[in-house]
């Protein structure tokens, strides 16, 4: 079990129009001189989510200490699966260039955030 969890003072439920998950196999192609390619197993992919909540300027600021000062941005964390609603240990995916999450503007004074979040073994 994760040594810390999602601030209760966050939104638990993700926006349900905008939440996406995946998930696979790992696999290794090696092309042949003849016929198909042989393909390998090689394990499983990790499940990601994408998310987004709906918070305040308040929850924003929770949001960044928690992700810079408490996870220090690497740190696992225990967090409710949006779909199955069971606790699950999950990380922060960043984007590639190091972004932690995406702010955009919903309504008066709520923001969008999106994030994207990977489900550990």
């Amino acid at each position: 079990m994760a040594a810390h969890t999602w601030p209760e003072t966050l939104p638990t439920s993700a926006d349900a129009h905008s939440y996406s998950e995946a998930s696979g196999v790992l696999t290794l192609v090696t092309p042949m001189d003849m016929g198909p390619a042989k393909m390998r197993y090689r394990g499983t992919r990790p499940r990601t989510m994408n998310v987004d909540f709906i918070m305040d300027n308040t929850q924003i600021a929770t949001l960044e200490t928690f992700i810079i000062t408490t996870i220090r941005g690497t740190a696992r964390f225990n967090f409710i699966h949006p779909r199955t609603q069971v606790s699950i240990e999950v990380r922060i995916v960043p984007a590639s260039d190091g972004k932690y999450f995406d702010i955009s503007h919903f309504a008066s004074d709520l923001y969008k955030i999106s994030l994207s979040l990977e489900q550990m073994p």
